[in-house]
């Protein structure tokens, strides 16, 4: 044991955790940004430009989601009305075949 301060001494165990504590604090100081403004500055820019991107990647999938149940429906209501337009230009050329269809 060494004495620290009168009634007060440290063990082994105690300066190693300390070392180990002391370690431990400098690895989290390394990896924590610096607090130099211009650094935290470019990091705030980064960000942004990041999210500002990331907004309107889901504004471009939220549109283009829309369209797609827009258009889905508005093709299954087309499609007949197709079907019946290409019938009546048949009906020109084959009345016969035409005729057979419409009754």
């Amino acid at each position: 044991m060494q004495q620290v301060s009168p009634g007060l001494s440290v063990t082994q165990p105690a300066k190693s955790a300390q070392r180990g504590l002391i370690g431990l604090h400098a690895a989290v100081t390394r990896a924590l940004p610096v607090d130099d403004p211009s650094a935290l500055g470019a990091q705030i820019n980064g960000l942004t430009q990041h999210r500002t991107s990331v907004d309107v990647a889901e504004m471009h999938s939220l549109r283009r989601l829309g369209r797609d149940l827009y258009a889905g429906p508005q093709r299954r209501r087309a499609r007949p009305g197709l079907g019946i337009s290409a019938a009546e230009r048949g009906l020109g050329r084959h009345p016969d075949r035409g005729r057979v269809l419409g009754d």
